[in-house]
């Protein structure tokens, strides 16, 4: 696995700086290397499960920059015993921050990034969609529901969960905020040039899945758990 940061998504370059701050929040600086412990057992700890803070950390120890950062690893049932290595370690640790500080400033391009045909600000709002550009108003219901199929890790969400993203205080997906959701995603739609369906529009991405909700369908250069 590569970790040229360049070809890492927002969403992945965050995790990543999430488990080097949880390591390094155990870190105290005592000499050249700093022995740790710490249990992650099976909770969340700042939004990754267990499962994909072990999946992570295990990549960037064998395969990524890690690998001369930690040493000495051992992993018994979720506890981590760590050596690390400041000078290798936060070199890269500052490097994972500057890459985000410049994706949320939009100053990089999150399609070239991903090599996926949508990119969107998720802080103003702009966005470009194969040759499309334009604006989301970021309080406007078109962006949040958008922002919510962006940001999961599959590019999917539930009825309820896409239609609290602008009615947090709904607790059931009725038929009639089922119809005004579709509304939404055709207005959407229609900003992204996919509709109205003409030879020039932009290839629809959006799927509707039966008794769920909706999926945007691209592929993304993301880390995941197996």
């Amino acid at each position: 696995m590569s970790y040229d940061l360049n070809n890492l998504s927002l969403r992945a370059l965050e995790k990543i700086r999430r488990v080097m701050d949880e390591i390094d929040s155990r870190v105290e600086l005592l000499g050249k290397y700093n022995e740790i412990t710490f249990n992650y057992n099976n909770q969340e700890i700042d939004g990754i499960s267990a499962r994909e803070f072990e999946y992570i950390f295990k990549h960037l120890r064998k395969d990524g920059p890690l690998e001369k950062s930690i040493q000495d690893y051992q992993y018994d049932d979720r506890v981590y015993f760590l050596t690390v290595n400041p000078e290798a370690f936060y070199p890269f640790l500052d490097d994972v921050r500057k890459r985000i500080n410049e994706l949320e400033k939009g100053t990089l391009s999150e399609s070239v990034k991903n090599e996926i045909p949508l990119c969107l600000n998720l802080r103003t709002g702009d966005f470009s969609f194969y040759n499309t550009k334009g604006n989301f108003s970021p309080a406007g219901q078109e962006f949040k529901v958008l922002k919510t199929l962006y940001e999961d890790k599959d590019h999917q969400a539930k009825y309820l969960a896409l239609i609290q993203s602008y009615r947090p205080l709904i607790e059931e997906a009725t038929k009639g905020q089922k119809d005004d959701l579709y509304l939404i995603i055709r207005n959407i739609k229609e900003v992204l040039n996919i509709l109205p369906a003409t030879e020039t529009s932009n290839q629809d991405v959006f799927k509707n899945i039966k008794s769920y909700g909706y999926r945007l369908i691209f592929n993304l250069n993301e880390i995941k758990p197996e």
